[in-house]
């Protein structure tokens, strides 16, 4: 009877590893033809997937952290490497292209493009069952800004995170896109260590609260903490997890910090009135 009951225990830890999702490779064709390569680790049910999208000079890879705190609490994930970067240089031409080779100007932005990865990400995601009110978007830098641009055009997707947000990375603006947000949460966690962020951050935030809400703008600074290190990774786990249990506690965080941090007023920038908020078209 004990070997038995051994057995049954040893079943038991077997299924229970095996709940968590093993990596399944995906590549996806961009409507533009790029094809674009990630990891996605499926959800348990009931549980939220979160698209992963690097910034320049990044990959996919910088989310390992995060993705492993995702699979332990059942969360699905995806991270893809955007057009150019890691295993997604395969141009529609057939050539081999890298982000070494991208422009930037108003006649050609190949980041801005970049939102057609995104799209494909999430379409991939919902080829397999996953609805959009189960889908998170997490960015850093310029991959925050491609976030929410896909957001605005897609309310039904959950939430969005940006991580260093600024004003504009790789001439992609992100101002416009905030101002459109709305009715759901969005984080801005940024570090001291980026000054251009810093800067952003006080101004973005106001936006962020004007146009979301501020019971669904939260807003998070790291300090001197890595971005991808394992207190920040936590913290945005967190918020994944319980917007606006998190946010409560982001906000009791800052005001007993010393010293405070900027206040928002110090930016010389001037806030539109409520009516002006939504702009027409797309960000």
């Amino acid at each position: 009877m004990r070997r038995r009951g051994g057995a049954f225990v040893a079943l038991l830890l077997f299924v229970g590893a095996s709940a968590k999702a093993a990596r399944v490779p995906v590549a996806v064709v961009t409507d533009d033809s790029w094809t674009i390569h990630g990891d996605y680790y499926p959800a348990q049910p009931g549980r939220k997937t979160v698209v992963l999208i690097h910034g320049a000079g990044e990959r996919r890879g910088m989310w390992r952290g995060l993705e492993a705190r995702l699979r332990r609490a059942g969360c699905g994930a995806l991270a893809v490497d955007l057009r150019g970067y890691g295993e997604s240089t395969l141009a529609p031409d057939g050539s081999t292209v890298t982000f070494h080779q991208f422009k930037t100007s108003r006649a050609r932005n190949d980041y801005a493009e970049m939102r057609r990865d995104v799209q494909a990400a999430v379409g991939y995601l919902r080829s397999q069952g996953v609805q959009d009110a189960d889908i998170g978007l997490v960015g850093a830098y310029v991959g925050g800004t491609l976030a929410l641009k896909y957001a605005v055009l897609h309310s039904s997707v959950s939430f969005v995170a940006m991580l260093e947000p600024g004003m504009s990375y790789e001439n992609v603006p992100t101002v416009n896109a905030l101002r459109a947000y709305k009715d759901r949460p969005i984080l801005l966690l940024y570090s001291d260590r980026n000054k251009t962020s810093s800067r952003a951050v006080p101004i973005l935030y106001e936006f962020a609260k004007r146009a979301a809400g501020p019971e669904k703008a939260a807003l998070l600074n790291i300090g001197s903490k890595r971005l991808t290190g394992s207190w920040s990774t936590k913290a945005l786990f967190d918020w994944i997890e319980d917007p606006d249990k998190a946010r409560r506690e982001f906000a009791l965080a800052a005001s007993s910090a010393t010293p405070p941090a900027p206040a928002a007023s110090s930016a010389t920038v001037s806030l539109p009135v409520p009516g002006q908020l939504a702009p027409a078209g797309i960000p």
